[in-house]
């Protein structure tokens, strides 16, 4: 983690939290599909326990439909971040969180969250109170003293607009993205991100990657064929699938020219 001028507290190692920070990334239960580290090295003579349970850090992380995945976007997945967000000296959980195309059920809730480390082994969600309740499809995020005032703040990429929390030095932050000029990427699609001082002038930059231009709007959900999007059954299939009669017609040009392709052996790539 990068924080400017001035070194972050840690606790006690400073190599265990990168190392514990993936495991919580890849050991974590994403609603939908479930990561797991398969096989054990017992000579590696190190071993972990999964206590995320008991340390109060319970909230599934929502990415995409819950039995299946339509769009890349839907596999991705989101980060995390270890961050002493209150300069106590303890190690806080920063997670981001992702949504589904479809509507959620009511028992969902998809927010970011942030939990306090109550240095005893135990971790409180203080999301709604430090103002970072935030639903979206949210992909990375970093952390960083941006504007060198002693506290940590954090930029969240996503697909969509962008979040850039400013820490208030008071255990609540302030979502600034518009005002410091970071809320859009290059294209609708953010991934990942990182503060550094590449100029070395003391006061950190950004560098946000964008990823495709993937507009929802007008892709045809890839699990159509050419009888679903027959005329005759449009109103139908309009309301099973969320088709317009401008994807319509799109989708159906697009396998005309497919067909006229097969049919006259004129594919660009060769036999």
């Amino acid at each position: 983690m990068t924080s400017g001028a001035r070194s972050t507290p840690v606790l006690r190692s400073s190599w265990i939290w990168p190392l514990v920070s993936c495991l919580l990334v890849t050991g974590s239960t994403i609603c939908g599909q479930i990561s797991a580290v398969t096989g054990r090295d017992e000579s590696v003579g190190v071993r972990f326990t999964n206590v995320a349970q008991q340390a109060g850090l319970n909230i599934s992380t929502i990415y995409g439909d819950e039995h299946r995945n339509r769009y890349l976007l839907e596999t991705t997945g989101s980060g995390a971040a270890f961050i002493d967000y209150d300069n106590d000296g303890w190690q806080d959980i920063f997670l981001v969180n992702g949504t589904r195309l479809d509507r959620l059920p009511q028992n969902l809730n998809s927010t970011n969250r942030l939990f306090r480390n109550s240095s005893n082994g135990k971790f409180v969600d203080v999301t709604d109170k430090a103002g970072l309740v935030r639903s979206g499809w949210g992909q990375s995020v970093c952390a960083g003293d941006y504007d060198n005032d002693g506290y940590i703040d954090l930029f969240v990429s996503s697909y969509g607009k962008n979040a850039l929390y400013h820490n208030n030095r008071n255990s609540t932050f302030t979502e600034l993205a518009d005002k410091a000029g970071v809320a859009n990427n290059r294209t609708r699609w953010g991934s990942g991100c990182a503060f550094l001082d590449y100029d070395h002038d003391g006061l950190l930059d950004l560098f946000v990657a964008s990823y495709i231009d993937l507009d929802l709007d007008i892709l045809v959900a890839p699990d159509f064929s050419y009888q679903i999007l027959d005329t005759e059954d449009f109103e139908t299939n309009a309301k099973r699938y969320g088709y317009t009669q401008e994807i319509q017609a799109n989708a159906r040009r697009a396998v005309d020219e497919l067909v006229a392709m097969i049919e006259t052996r004129a594919f660009p790539f060769g036999e």
